[in-house]
């Protein structure tokens, strides 16, 4: 069985504040932004080198009133499981497998920070090929984080994830033993994790 982790502890980790980022509309004209970015990873599972990548959607206001989140955020991540990662899977016995990433978003006030969702993105089981890889998805949609203070807030995705490969046996008992976790980390390390930058109104 390959080493777990605990997936509290990098979770609750959140990137630094960058000062570039999307600007969203100013002034009470704006439209709303649409928020379309793609973070990649660099990960390790079953002794090989997994990319990850982490696309970020959803149409964010203008501008938001103090506790209320910045907008519904949709993260979806993609595993590339290579087919000698695979094939250490079927060795084990496993007939399917599903990945589950473990993420968050942060927005940031000065040295104020807060976190928000979406968090726990899941997948449906895919099955494993007799040879070859085999590409994973898992998603979640939820609110972004409510800053309760008024200024420019920068919206980031966490700089780090945790991916767990949960395999299945053919008869859809969970395996162990072929199963897989791993915390990923950015790649390049210095990418510019912002998703937005808009402003956090007073409440009217």
């Amino acid at each position: 069985m390959y080493t777990r982790l605990t997936p509290a502890v990098s979770v609750l980790a959140a990137t630094a504040l960058s000062a570039t980022g999307i600007m969203m509309g100013v002034g009470p004209a704006a439209a709303a932004t649409h928020l379309d970015r793609t973070i990649t990873f660099d990960c390790s599972l079953y002794g090989q080198h997994v990319p990850v990548s982490v696309h970020a959607t959803g149409d964010l206001p203008d501008s938001v009133p103090v506790n209320q989140p910045v907008g519904t955020i949709t993260l979806t991540a993609t595993v590339q499981i290579p087919g000698a990662a695979v094939t250490v899977a079927r060795q084990a016995g496993a007939a399917t497998a599903r990945a589950v990433v473990e993420t968050g978003t942060s927005a940031v006030i000065g040295t104020h920070e807060v976190n928000g969702g979406p968090d726990h993105l899941v997948g449906s089981p895919a099955p494993l090929p007799t040879a070859g890889p085999v590409t994973l998805t898992a998603t979640d949609t939820g609110a972004g984080p409510s800053m309760d203070t008024t200024g420019t807030a920068v919206v980031h995705l966490f700089d780090t994830v945790i991916v767990t490969i949960v395999a299945q046996n053919a008869d859809s008992t969970q395996n162990d033993g072929a199963s897989d976790q791993t915390q990923c980390q950015l790649t390049p390390p210095d990418t510019d994790t912002t998703l937005a930058t808009l402003p956090i109104t007073p409440r009217t």
